[in-house]
C-alpha cells in the first residue's frame, strides 16, 4: 500500500514565477537567501524548503535556482500541504528512488530554519497547527512558533514586526556566516 502523500506539486506557472524571479535578483548581483509566504504562500515556502532539503538528500544536480533558499518566514499558514517544484520531484535522481524510499525522503520533516507566525484569533489557524505538526522539525534551529493576538493578517504591532526583522536578520547573520566558512 503506498504512504499517504504528504506533498503536492507546485503549479507551474509559481515555479516559472519563482526560477524567473531568483533568476533576477541573482544575474543582476542580488542573492535569495529566503522566502516568506502569507496564508497560500506558506505552502509555497513550505514546498521550496522540501526542494531543497529532497535535493540535499538525494543529490540532485539540477533545479540550482533553489540551493540558495536557506530558511522561511510563515505568517497565518494554511492547508497543511507543501507545494514542492516539479522540477525537484522529476530529477532524475530522486524519480530513481522508487516509490517506495521517494515517498520515505517526501514524508521527512522539513529540518531547516522556520518562523511560524500564528494568530490566536484566525480562523485558519488549526490548518497551520497541523502543518507545522505534520512538516517541520520544530526545535534543534529548525522551527519557531510564536502565537500572537491577531486574525488572519500581517502582525501590526511594533513589536512583533521587530520580533520577525530580529528573527531574519539572525538568519542572514548565520547565512553570510556560514557562506564566509564554505558551509
Amino acid at each position: 500500500m503506498k504512504a499517504k502523500t504528504l506533498s503536492s506539486e507546485l503549479p507551474s506557472e509559481v515555479e516559472s514565477l519563482v526560477r524567473e524571479t531568483v533568476s533576477r535578483i541573482t544575474t543582476s548581483g542580488g542573492r535569495v537567501v529566503g522566502a516568506i509566504g502569507f496564508s497560500q504562500g506558506t505552502r509555497v515556502v513550505a514546498g521550496l524548503l522540501r526542494g531543497v532539503q529532497i535535493k540535499a538528500r538525494t543529490g540532485a544536480r539540477s533545479e540550482d535556482w533553489m540551493a540558495s533558499f536557506a530558511f522561511g518566514l510563515c505568517v497565518c499558514g494554511s492547508h497543511p500541504l507543501p507545494l514542492v517544484p516539479a522540477g525537484v520531484l522529476g530529477c532524475p535522481e530522486v524519480v530513481a528512488l522508487g516509490d517506495v524510499k521517494r515517498d520515505e525522503v517526501l514524508q521527512e520533516k522539513i529540518a531547516m530554519p522556520m518562523l511560524h507566525v500564528q494568530g490566536s484569533r484566525d480562523v485558519g489557524k488549526s490548518m497551520e497547527d497541523e502543518l507545522i505538526q505534520v512538516h517541520f522539525e520544530v526545535a534543534n534551529g529548525c522551527s519557531e512558533v510564536v502565537e500572537w493576538d491577531m486574525g488572519h493578517h500581517y502582525p501590526m504591532r511594533v513589536k512583533e514586526s521587530e520580533k520577525m526583522r530580529d528573527w531574519l536578520v539572525c538568519q542572514l547573520e548565520r547565512v553570510d556566516a556560514e557562506r564566509e566558512i564554505g558551509v
